[in-house]
């Protein structure tokens, strides 16, 4: 989604969307939107703030386990 998609949908304006992920981005380590997803798909999970990728764990697939 480009930033003037999300300010629309949000009612907010396109620098106050380019502001805010810019901000997200810097706190999960990534320089910008193509470098996160390209994280997402060679490590195959999301970075985290504070984590490198390597040391991220996988998400949990499957059923979740009964009580």
């Amino acid at each position: 989604m480009s930033n003037a998609e999300i300010g629309r949908h949000l009612c907010i304006g396109e620098g106050t969307v380019y502001t805010h992920v810019s901000r997200i981005l810097v706190k999960l380590g990534a320089r910008d939107r193509v470098h996160y997803e390209t994280s997402l798909k060679r490590d195959r999970v999301p970075l985290v703030i504070g984590v490198p990728p390597s040391r991220a764990r996988p998400p949990v697939r499957g059923p979740a386990p009964s009580p």
